[in-house]
């Protein structure tokens, strides 16, 4: 078994990023990938819709507000040589009033000695990471902006 696992700190609040993960049937900070969802708690399906490639099943096995931590099975698909695909992503308030967004994957390589498979799902993690980043601070950036052009009535 294979664990690769990313952590990055964000300048926003842990309930924030927290909020945004855990609706997962939600990929808008994902461009390029829609979902479809089916149930909705612990057990519910997510579809990734990726043009061009296969739909991706997905399917939330926990979800824990109180240590802000989430866990899935990507079920079929899956864009690399690997099976028995489970992740974890759990978010930690940070000292500087920031927060830490770990993501861990485990896989069964399939055919692939597990050192060519790390360095790919490394950086999948690291693309995903700073999606989400960059997701909240155009979010943030618009308020900004909103806010300044906003006149009382």
């Amino acid at each position: 078994m294979l664990e690769v696992s990313e952590k990055q700190h964000l300048d926003f609040d842990a309930d924030r990023v927290w909020e945004l993960i855990s609706d997962f049937g939600d990929m808008s900070w994902l461009p390029g990938v829609k979902s479809r969802v089916e149930g909705s708690g612990p057990g519910m399906l997510r579809w990734l819709l990726v043009p061009g490639a296969p739909d991706v099943p997905e399917r939330l096995d926990s979800l824990d507000p109180a240590t802000r931590t989430l866990t899935y099975t990507l079920l079929d698909n899956l864009p690399f040589p690997a099976t028995d695909y489970r992740a974890q992503m759990c978010v930690t308030a940070a000292p500087d009033g920031g927060c830490e967004l770990e993501w861990t994957i485990q896989v069964e390589p399939d055919g692939v000695p597990e050192p060519e498979l790390r360095a790919p799902l490394e950086g999948l993690l690291r693309v995903f990471l700073d999606s989400i980043r960059s997701y909240l601070e155009a979010a943030d950036a618009f308020l900004t902006y909103l806010a300044s052009v906003s006149s009382p009535r």
